[in-house]
């Protein structure tokens, strides 16, 4: 479908509370306009630097194709579909592949075309979302991806976790420094992730799980391990996220070489399988 998109000016982000961010730095959303039912034009500001992000040959870093996507459906929900502020979000599925740009492009001047698929309306909002999402810069497009949210209201999701309370942020949380290592490796094939919840990219408001996005730098992480160079990135990934991951105990991580550039990955926990999916990568 062609639709004019507006123009956009990344004078100033979407306020925090729209996207589940509470550092500002976090944020990459700028606004959203509604183009035509269930279709809307995002723009969004990229860190021109980031410990944690980075391009690759004019690739735009996956972790952050996926953290779009992510603030993209959130925003949404919460602005275009009345859905309230305190409603918890389960990301049951999440995919994206990312496309080398033939051309440069710059980080504050991105935009997102996003294609919404609600269903279980209700006077407060859907309860669930699709969202189909295209990134573009420069006019090139630089990834795609699909998110689907589940959307629990307050109350269900307190009796869906049993009350389990949020764990607060750490007072004394670490600088946002160089990316570290998620991964334990005292066993060959299936090496531990480490939660660290001092980390303010993935713990910079309370939480009462282990949040989606350290699960997929994980994986990422694992299908780096058997890459050369160990720098490449994540060119696709289909992941579903099965049950909720808890703080403890250990959680482990299975990455299998299905074929030249291509792995299948699992997270487990206490003998379940939490995530489950397939990567792609070129290096």
């Amino acid at each position: 479908m062609q639709l004019s998109l507006p123009t956009f000016t990344p004078d100033q982000l979407a306020p925090g509370r729209f996207v589940h961010r509470r550092q500002l730095r976090e944020v990459l959303i700028t606004e959203a306009r509604q183009l035509d039912d269930d279709y809307f034009a995002l723009g969004a500001q990229w860190p021109r630097e980031h410990p944690f992000y980075s391009t690759h040959e004019r690739r735009a870093d996956s972790a952050l194709v996926a953290e779009t996507i992510r603030q993209v459906t959130i925003l949404l929900a919460h602005t275009m579909y009345g859905v309230p502020l305190d409603a918890a979000f389960l990301m049951p599925s999440l995919s994206a592949k990312t496309i080398a740009a033939p051309a440069p492009w710059s980080e504050d001047e991105i935009m997102v075309q996003a294609q919404v698929v609600a269903s279980g309306r209700t006077q407060e909002g859907p309860t669930s979302m699709r969202v189909s999402v295209r990134i573009e810069g420069g006019g090139q497009i630089l990834g795609e991806g699909i998110g689907h949210a589940r959307i629990v209201a307050p109350e269900a999701y307190a009796r869906l976790r049993r009350n389990r309370p949020k764990r607060p942020i750490a007072v004394h949380a670490r600088a946002l420094q160089s990316r570290g290592h998620l991964l334990q490796w005292g066993r060959a094939d299936r090496p531990v992730v480490v939660v660290d919840e001092t980390d303010p990219v993935f713990f910079d408001h309370p939480l009462d799980h282990v949040p989606g996005m350290l699960l997929l730098e994980a994986v990422r992480e694992g299908v780096r391990n058997l890459m050369r160079p160990h720098e490449v990135d994540l060119t696709s990934f289909d992941l579903v996220f099965a049950r909720v991951v808890e703080f403890e105990p250990e959680i482990t991580l299975e990455v299998d070489r299905c074929r030249q550039g291509n792995f299948a990955v699992a997270l487990r926990q206490d003998g379940m399988t939490c995530v489950h999916g397939f990567a792609g990568a070129e290096g």
